[in-house]
């Protein structure tokens, strides 16, 4: 008798210094698909003996769309575009570069006003859609930190015969490059567009 244990690939998703990030759009690609929530911690279940998997996490769910982007954020980013003070690490360049275009310019620092004018209430990049975060494999070394891009957004495993545990990203906000995002304050709807529909309603009026 031969006897498999479906393996499990689990993990964390992390802010660079504010602990577990909630409220994490998390999606499972491969053998088989699925898209759900995490707080923090994940966990895909169900997986067969030799599946293929990729995780990738979004999130684009602020409640408080300009949480942790204020004025100083626009000061250090045009700071570095001058070459006046460089942001110091690579993350912090990833959050800086908001339009997704692996540059960070005065088209960054535009659209971060704007974020935090309330004209915005998402980043847009050609590549990845609308989205206020960004994400990387906390595993990847990245070959210059001056330039982290492109960066390794996903984790992928293929043949699984085993568990995956500890499998982390790391997580900035968007436009947040002295990580001032409240955890507290960020909360974001799991849910980002309800419609309601009503099939053959009698509506009445009162006089």
């Amino acid at each position: 008798i031969n006897i498999y244990i479906n393996p499990v690939v689990g993990g964390r998703i992390f802010h660079p210094t504010k602990g577990l990030i909630n409220n994490v759009l998390l999606n499972a690609s491969g053998t088989s698909s699925n898209t759900f929530f995490v707080n923090g911690n994940y966990k895909t279940n169900c997986l067969s003996q030799g599946s293929n998997i990729s995780l990738k996490p979004t999130k684009n769910n602020d409640i408080t769309k300009a949480n942790g982007i204020n004025t100083t954020d626009v000061l250090f980013t045009q700071r570095h575009i001058l070459n006046i003070t460089k942001l110091n690490s690579a993350y912090k360049i990833i959050a800086a570069d908001v339009n997704g275009d692996k540059n960070i310019n005065a088209t960054d620092v535009l659209r971060i006003k704007r974020l935090i004018l309330g004209i915005d209430t998402t980043f847009t990049s050609a590549a990845k859609g609308n989205r206020l975060w960004e994400f990387v494999d906390s595993a990847y070394q990245f070959p210059d930190t001056t330039n982290p891009f492109p960066f390794k957004d996903s984790i992928s495993f293929t043949n699984l015969t085993s568990n995956k545990i500890n499998q982390t990203f790391i997580g900035v906000k968007l436009g947040d490059v002295n990580y001032d995002w409240n955890p507290l304050v960020a909360k974001g709807s799991l849910i980002d567009n309800v419609e309601l529909i009503i099939d053959n309603a009698d509506i009445k009026v009162d006089k």
